[in-house]
């Protein structure tokens, strides 16, 4: 309960200035509140943790407290303990837990959204002045150095939890290769598995492999199996947890011998494998759009790069998309690592088609470049592209 412990009283009738000091009653005892009296019944009233109290004096009806470091008067009111209470909104026991709470909250949404720490320095003086009345916003005191380590410690709390449970649930691994920015080839690895604790399926990050590290080289199917056994021994996770596998069709994965899953299958009995369905669609939709001509994906291609570094361009295609009455849609790049993105970069030219030839009729005697003859040329012969188009592979 929020209260005031009067540590010393003001003798009645004195009428010298005098400094009467109070305890304000958080807990966790951070928070020191007093009153300066004077002879005229004017209070000066200062508490760093900014909460609305009231305090009855001997002498009147009632004291009007605001922990906010400016003068207030007596108040004409009778004492409520309401006043003295915090509101029951709040749901925190106390100043301390709240400031715990919203702590472990700011970290989840730093890393849910992959903010930098940095955002912390600014962020946290920012909710002081935007909740000045609010003593958990005032209790917290946090910054880039310290929120590292409390992510980091968060981190290995959840790591362990997920540990626990993936000693005790059966579960099936996901795995996929990728390359980063750094050029540094890695493996991620992910658990799916039915935690029993709150009744759902849950998916979750293991770990990242390193596959050019000083313990191993390559992303072959053995390294690849050593690499995910010992990590699963490390842990004391029991191999007879792991009943299913999830990876995409390479062949050091997905291969009938020497693969990573051809060892699965060997040591782990019963093991359960799934190929990727969404890549196998594109694998073969792949292999499809093959028999078309290749002039038909490089005019999409060569469209796409007419437009995609230039805003006056784009600006000046507006116009003729406003002629044509038609959507002002951006021209699509058919993207390599992308799946199925040629059907969605062909059903824009498709939709694009009036007003694009349109644009590069007039360019041609305009900028007399190349690349827009070559355009235009295949727009102007229907009978090279637009018939292959209409399959929207």
């Amino acid at each position: 309960m929020w209260g005031l412990t009067q540590a010393s009283q003001m003798s009645q009738g004195d009428s010298h200035t005098g400094e009467n000091p109070f305890q304000c009653d958080l807990r966790d005892e951070r928070c020191s509140f007093y009153a300066d009296y004077d002879h005229h019944h004017h209070n000066n009233y200062h508490c760093h943790c900014l909460k609305n109290l009231h305090y009855v004096h001997p002498s009147q009806t009632g004291v009007s407290v605001t922990c906010q470091a400016f003068s207030v008067d007596y108040a004409a009111r009778p004492y409520r303990r309401a006043d003295v209470e915090p509101s029951p909104s709040l749901g925190y026991s106390s100043v301390g837990a709240g400031v715990a709470v919203v702590v472990a909250l700011l970290m989840a949404f730093i890393a849910e959204h992959n903010l930098p720490f940095s955002l912390v320095d600014h962020l946290v003086d920012l909710m002081k002045i935007m909740f000045p009345d609010s003593a958990i916003a005032q209790g917290i005191n946090m910054h880039k150095t310290k929120c590292t380590e409390i992510m980091k410690a968060m981190a290995n709390v959840m790591n362990e939890d997920l540990l626990k449970k993936l000693r005790m649930y059966k579960f099936s691994v996901i795995i996929d290769e990728t390359t980063d920015l750094s050029c540094t080839k890695t493996c991620a690895v992910l658990v799916r598995f039915f935690d029993l604790t709150n009744r759902k399926i849950n998916t979750s990050f293991y770990t990242l492999f390193n596959l050019y590290s000083s313990s191993s080289v390559g992303s072959t199917g053995q390294n690849l199996y050593d690499m995910l056994m010992e990590s699963l021994d490390n842990c004391n996770i029991p191999r007879s947890n792991f009943i299913g596998f999830a990876a995409d069709g390479a062949s050091n994965i997905m291969g009938e011998n020497n693969s990573l899953t051809s060892r699965l299958r060997e040591n782990l009995k019963g093991i359960t494998i799934f190929r990727c369905i969404c890549h196998s669609i594109h694998l073969a939709a792949s292999e499809a759009a093959k028999v078309l001509p290749r002039k038909c994906e490089d005019l999409v291609r060569n469209i796409y790069s007419f437009f995609s570094h230039s805003a006056k361009r784009r600006y000046e295609q507006k116009e003729f998309q406003e002629f044509c009455n038609v959507k002002p849609h951006k021209i699509l790049h058919p993207c390599q690592t992308r799946w199925l993105s040629l059907y969605q970069a062909v059903a824009r030219i498709l939709e694009q088609w009036q007003a694009l030839k349109l644009y590069f009729i007039e360019k041609e005697s305009e900028l007399r470049l190349h690349s827009v003859q070559s355009i235009l040329e295949h727009m102007r012969d229907p009978s090279k592209c637009t018939k292959y188009f209409k399959i929207r592979v």
